[in-house]
This record gives C-alpha cells, structure tokens and sequence, in this order.
C-alpha cells in the first residue's frame, strides 16, 4: 500500500490528532480536579482513543482504491479495520489487564470500540449510494443506533456476570470437615456457611437491626441445636406466629437446605447459629486487647480490606490499597484528621453502620462480623501510624471521656 504525505494530509491528520489529544487532556484534567474518578478512568479513556490515530494516519496517508480510481469500502475495511482494529485490541486489552479488569468487561469494551471503529470507517469510505435526506435519514439513524444498542446489550447479555474461574474454584472447594476441629473453628465455619448460601439477606444478626422477610436472629430464642437443625431442614415444621399469619412470608424460606448442606455444614451453621448472642457480645466500644499491634490480626485485616475473603467486601475500591483515597469524601487514612478525630468506637460504628443515608459509606454489618470490622480498623490504622503507634496510646486517645472523642461527637455524630 503506497502512502502518500501531502500538506493538505499533513492538515487534516494534525487537526484530528490535536482534536483527539485535547479531549484525552480534558478528560484527565476533569478526572483529577472536579470529579475526583480514579486514575484507571483516564488509562481506559485514553486505551480507547488513541488508537485511532492509527486508523488517522492510515486513512490520511494512505488511501486505499480501487482499479477505477475511486476509494474502496471493502478494501479499505479489510485494511483499517484488521490494522487500527488490532491496534485497538491491544491497547484496550493491555490497559485493563494491567488494571485488573475482569475480562468480561474487557471484551465488551473491546466489542463497542470496534463498533466504533466500524462507524467511522463506514462513514468515510461508505459504499456508492443515495444521500438519505428527511425522514429516511432519521430512520437511517434510528436503525443504526437500536442495532449498535442491539448488538452491545447482546454482547453484555451472554458474556458471564461471574468470573468463571473463580465460580468453578468454588464448586471444586474441598468438603467442609469438621475432624478434630476445636468450638471456635466450628463457629467460624458455620459463620463463612452462613454467608455462602447469603443467610443475610433474609436475616439481619444485628443487635437493633432491622426486620427484614425473616427474624433478626439476635433477637430470638432459637432453642437448642435439634431446635434449629430442624428449622433449616424442616422449616415448615412450625412457623413463628407473626410469620405464620402471611402466607407469603411464611413460604419464603427455603425447604432444600437439608439436601444442600453436607452433615459438618449443618453442623457448623447450627452451632454458629446457637452461639451467635454469645458471639456478638464482642465489644463494639474498644479494640479487644492487643489487636493495635497484633501483625497477624493486621494481617487479616489486610486480607479483609482488599477483598481477599469475600470478593464483595472490598474497601480498597473507594479507599486505596495504599490508604489513599479514590473517590471524593473517602477519608484519606495517611494523613487525614480523621484517624485523630475519630474515636474507636465511632470508627467501628462507621464501619458497621454507615455514615449516613446521605454519605456513599455503605452499612457492611451484615457482611462482616464484629471481630472482621475491628481487624478492618486495625489495619486502616496501620496506613496512619505505620505500624509503630502503641495499643497503650491508642487506647488512652480514644477514651470515650477524651477531647477527642468530644471532637468526634461535635463533628460526625448525628
């Protein structure tokens, strides 16, 4: 393919590529200052646009034609698409792969950039044929926007809304067995039970929580182990009276746990279930003793934090894996006043509770546990006093009888 470089190529190629870095330039400028996105919003933007200065150079410089001199839709779809397409996979495929995207996400963009792509190389080089004008133009543009909606909606419509990989590390998980295993693990198993067959959606364990379709398990007599095994393999056995007298409620617990739970799952659930009051009990005014500088209780937070425990716990997304925030109104847990404003007590509310109905802090009580929200705290602390801060100090700080816990009260408490 000859390429030719004229002024007047040279022209249009200069003002198409300063049109395109100006709206990259914007698009970061606004990332940063009045938005606040994070950075990976700008990468993504750019891997997304910059690759047409491939197919605007090629298209500048060299054109494509046919034997009769005139420009070829055809050819020049082969040789742009194939050309500035690869470009465009590679650039997109790179960026968010570096970032971490999963890929379902990464080939739906890829499919809508290629889209793109074939717009404007459809609008350049379109085959010979009648300008529509009038009403058939308006529908040219309706056809051509519902079949790209079509298209884009299909493509994000049968890609998986999971990570297939990690659905299927899940069914391949070994066995819960419960051999030689002490109450504690027992318990613990029984919570993660509890929280893979989302047990929480239905039943807040909150103390003061809210009702939701079933009892708030912290507030009910639930008998003994019998009592309850039954109540989860035979949940119409007996039905709790205000349950009862709505059919609908009273039908929406689901009758097939005895089938899905092994004989070490029901056991553990049911003796997690007959020690949660006592399980909750844990303090939720002060750090239980040593946690401040315990580095495996840090650890777990870590863990906890990044979403290495459960994928839908993560607080790195808002709150950087460097304590840094991502997003506007997210206290910055290097430097900010707020590691000094807050007192233990309200930091773990906040945590657990939410900020607010007007703040984007979501309430993850009913993910996590109290035990899980204090090494969650102790590790977001870790950001501010590098690890060197002493429990003893902490501890003394934070006293509810504190200044600052007056300031704490002044500023965040409603």
């Amino acid at each position: 393919m000859a390429f030719t470089v004229t002024a007047e190529s040279k022209k249009k190629f200069k003002q198409k590529a300063i049109g395109l870095l100006g709206a990259n330039a914007f698009i970061w400028a606004l990332t940063f200052t009045l938005y606040k996105m994070p950075s990976s919003f700008g990468v993504m933007f750019s891997a997304f646009t910059l690759p047409y200065l491939v197919y605007f150079a090629l298209s500048d410089f060299g054109a494509v034609r046919s034997e009769s001199g005139g420009l070829s839709f055809s050819k020049a779809l082969g040789y742009y698409f194939g050309v500035s397409g690869a470009a465009m996979i590679v650039a997109l495929w790179g960026a968010a792969s570096v970032l971490k995207f999963p890929p379902m996400f990464i080939v739906t963009m890829i499919v809508f950039a290629l889209l793109g792509l074939f717009l404007f190389i459809f609008l350049e080089f379109k085959p010979d044929m009648a300008e529509p004008s009038g009403l058939k133009s308006v529908n040219n543009l309706l056809v051509l926007y519902v079949g790209s909606s079509a298209l884009y909606l299909f493509t994000s419509t049968m890609l998986p809304q999971y990570e297939p990989e990690n659905e299927i590390a899940k069914l391949k998980q070994t066995t819960l067995s419960l051999a030689g295993a002490d109450k504690d693990t027992v318990i613990r198993a029984g919570a993660q039970v509890f929280k893979d067959f989302e047990c929480f959606n239905c039943h807040n364990i909150a103390p003061g929580g809210e009702v939701k379709r079933g009892p708030n398990l912290s507030e009910i007599d639930l008998g003994k182990p019998e009592k309850i095994t039954e109540s989860l393999v035979d949940p119409y056995k007996e039905i709790l009276k205000p349950y009862a007298e709505n059919p609908k409620v009273a039908r929406s617990m689901p009758d097939y746990y005895g089938k899905q739970l092994t004989k070490d799952e029901l056991v553990a659930v049911v003796t997690y279930l007959e020690n949660l009051k006592s399980a909750l009990h844990v303090s939720t005014e002060n750090m239980p003793e040593g946690w401040w500088t315990n580095a495996a209780v840090v650890e777990e937070g870590r863990k906890l934090y990044e979403g290495l425990v459960n994928p839908d716990v993560a607080c790195h997304v808002c709150h950087g894996k460097d304590g840094k925030p991502l997003f506007e109104g997210a206290p910055d847990f290097t430097t900010s006043p707020d590691m000094e404003n807050l007192t233990e007590a309200r930091w773990f509310q906040i945590i657990k509770y939410g900020f607010g109905k007007d703040s984007p802090m979501s309430a993850w009580g009913e993910m996590l546990s109290d035990e899980q929200i204090w090494k969650i705290t102790a590790y977001e602390w870790a950001f501010y006093s590098k690890g060197k801060l002493g429990n003893a100090e902490l501890v003394e700080r934070s006293k509810p009888e504190g200044p600052a816990a007056i300031q704490a009260k002044d500023k965040y408490w409603d």
